[in-house]
């Protein structure tokens, strides 16, 4: 187990390497490589990635103050479904409502990788 320090260096370090690692593959395909720092621009619609020690996941968070906003976005995401779909390679997970400890409503469509510690070095 580590101590909270080391958790924070560990997942600092592996966001360093991920965002080195995701330079050099735009590099290589010359697009842009400062997607993973910017928004998306659509206010309440976020992307978002989470990493712990026991899976790690990407997506977009839909969290609109208003709920008929965020209702209008779930909608155009589920009209994209399909194609979302299809452009994945692993199976999209969509969440409509979720609650956060916070008590904030929110809406995620996202992709998880299950077994994947970001503690254990390999």
């Amino acid at each position: 187990m580590f101590s909270k320090d080391e958790a924070k260096l560990i997942r600092q370090k592996f966001w360093v390497n991920f965002d080195e690692y995701s330079k050099k593959r735009w590099r290589k395909s010359r697009k842009r490589s400062s997607w993973i720092l910017q928004k998306t621009g659509i206010k309440g619609f976020n992307l978002k990635f989470d990493v712990n020690d026991k899976s790690a996941q990407v997506g977009f968070e839909i969290a609109s103050k208003g709920v008929q906003r965020q209702l209008k976005y779930q909608e155009k995401m589920q009209s994209l479904k399909a194609l979302l779909d299809q452009e994945f390679d692993h199976q999209l997970i969509w969440s409509d409502y979720l609650q956060l400890e916070n008590g904030k409503n929110i809406s995620r469509i996202y992709i998880e990788k299950p077994n994947l510690n970001i503690f254990k070095e390999d």
